[in-house]
């Protein structure tokens, strides 16, 4: 009896901790630029990796805005479902008046959907093609305009870019395209993303053991992903002050 005892002594604080483990469910709408390089997927690795289990379904087509998925009508039935804890949204970089038009009034529909069914959605900033690098900001000020329109949350994957590239001007994100992400690009938009919903302070408990990255190329998409999003928390407090 005794023995038994001890047995379940040591197996308790296991179990409480497998039962303790965070749960997160989310679904993602976008095209291409999600779907290159399997950004949930990427994601699904970086909270294990966190201790956290994500699970995840992914409705992403080549060229797709919020209005196409908003139009098919499969979205609206999965966040229906109210099974997701986030919603994440993503079509093109949107840096100009007509695509942030679209962005915005879209975005808020699906959010108003996601408040009925417990749902936050995610304003998933990405970037423009390499020949419109001049966007950025615009595509920042977009996917911004629609966080703040709807209360969201903001993840600045494309902002993350550019912090990286101050100090490592030659460190390739873009694919052979110079519009759709690398590896190392996809990468680094599932750490902010990740980052953005799980409200991570930093990464360095992250690590991903993958032969297409070095630790040392690891190591600075982890450092870029931390600034963007103290840069983000800096600007809130400042509003608020």
């Amino acid at each position: 009896m005794q023995k038994i005892c001890f047995i379940l002594l040591f197996l308790i604080p296991g179990i409480a901790q497998a039962q303790s483990q965070k749960k997160v469910k989310i679904l993602f709408l976008g095209n291409s630029l999600t779907y290159s390089n399997n950004v949930p997927e990427l994601m699904k690795q970086i909270a294990s990796s966190d201790s956290v289990e994500l699970s995840y379904r992914s409705i992403c087509f080549p060229n797709y805005a919020l209005i196409d998925h908003w139009s098919d009508g499969n979205a609206q039935k999965e966040i229906q479902s109210g099974k997701y804890d986030f919603v994440i949204v993503q079509q093109g970089p949107s840096s100009q008046e007509e695509g942030r038009t679209y962005l915005v009034e879209w975005g808020l529909k699906f959010d108003s959907l996601c408040d009925k069914h417990h749902a936050k959605l995610v304003s998933y900033m990405v970037w423009p093609s390499k020949d419109r690098s001049q966007d950025f900001q615009g595509v920042y000020d977009s996917y911004k305009l629609l966080a703040d329109s709807a209360k969201a949350i903001f993840s600045p994957a494309g902002q993350a870019w550019q912090l990286l590239w101050e100090e490592n001007p030659e460190f390739k994100l873009y694919g052979d395209d110079n519009f759709h992400p690398n590896y190392r690009g996809s990468m680094l938009a599932a750490l902010v993303l990740y980052g953005s919903v799980m409200k991570k302070k930093n990464f360095y408990n992250i690590k991903i053991n993958d032969y297409r990255l070095t630790e040392s190329d690891f190591g600075k998409l982890r450092t870029a992903a931390q600034k963007s999003l103290a840069k983000k928390d800096s600007k809130k407090k400042g509003k608020k002050t």
